[in-house]
């Protein structure tokens, strides 16, 4: 597992990519939110990361063991790929990360695979109507807005 201190860089990787093209929409947000939780973040190493890019010039780092290197860019492509929008700014910021932590062509083709596959699965799902947030089985609010469902 990555330790702590390396969460901050981890975290910035998916940020970057996320907002090449602008802010992060609603969707994106929440899968952010979704990585973070897995892996038990506080709200402070996620401010920290946001503020990393925020400053300017930051620059893909790959972080941890190769195991998290590779979870680390399935993370990248889930919450880059969830609203949709694969411009070639953000393709080339992947590029040089899976070039950095020395992916072949067929791996990263199969992690892409698996992270479209799950998507779908997501996208199936219900999601909140004010938000864009993947809903849970059997929520009765909106996690993220706290809008009643039907």
């Amino acid at each position: 597992m990555i330790t702590p201190d390396l969460l901050v860089y981890y975290l910035a990787n998916i940020i970057k990519v996320a907002q090449t093209d602008g802010k992060m929409n609603a969707k994106a947000q929440a899968s952010l939110k979704e990585v973070c939780k897995r892996l038990a973040v506080d709200k402070k190493t996620l401010k920290d990361a946001a503020g990393a890019v925020a400053r300017g010039g930051y620059v893909l780092m790959p972080v941890g063991r190769f195991s998290d290197k590779v979870m680390n860019l399935e993370d990248i492509l889930f919450v880059t790929l969830v609203d949709g929008s694969f411009s070639e700014a953000k393709r080339e910021d992947i590029q040089g990360f899976v070039e950095k932590i020395q992916m072949t062509e067929q791996q990263v083709e199969t992690i892409l695979t698996e992270t479209k596959m799950k998507l779908d699965i997501q996208m199936a799902a219900a999601e909140c109507g004010q938000c864009g947030t993947t809903l849970p089985p059997g929520v009765r609010e909106c996690p993220a807005c706290k809008t009643p469902l039907g």
